[in-house]
């Protein structure tokens, strides 16, 4: 896992459609080592290794249910949602934290040959 400036990249929970927060040895330094999610009771994160999970309050990992599998098609990296329209309630935007590539929902189902 490796740090990352907090302006850099600011994921949404993919469940609640919020902005999470930095956490982590150096949340409170220009790095962070994860993300979690802004609702009080939400257990999502982030992190730029292992993509979205979900950790106990304590922190600790726990087995992780059906997450957005979104990888770089790049270098393989797992994306994390950069962008919503509350608009067009279905548009999601993924970004690459180390490439900058951008996918959105449509190109990656299509990409898994999945149908929209």
């Amino acid at each position: 896992m490796f740090p990352f400036k907090k302006k850099e990249l600011q994921p949404f929970c993919f469940e609640h459609l919020s902005e999470m927060m930095p956490y982590g040895d150096s949340a409170k330094a220009e790095t962070a080592v994860a993300y979690a999610c802004s609702q009080l009771d939400c257990l999502i994160n982030y992190n730029t290794s292992c993509g979205y999970f979900i950790a106990t309050k304590e922190g600790d990992r726990v087995e992780q249910r059906t997450m957005p599998g979104i990888h770089c098609p790049n270098d393989g990296t797992p994306m994390y949602l950069a962008e919503i329209n509350p608009e067009h309630k279905s548009y999601r935007l993924w970004k690459c934290p180390q490439c900058r590539k951008s996918v959105t929902n449509l190109e990656s189902m299509q990409a898994r040959g999945q149908s929209a």
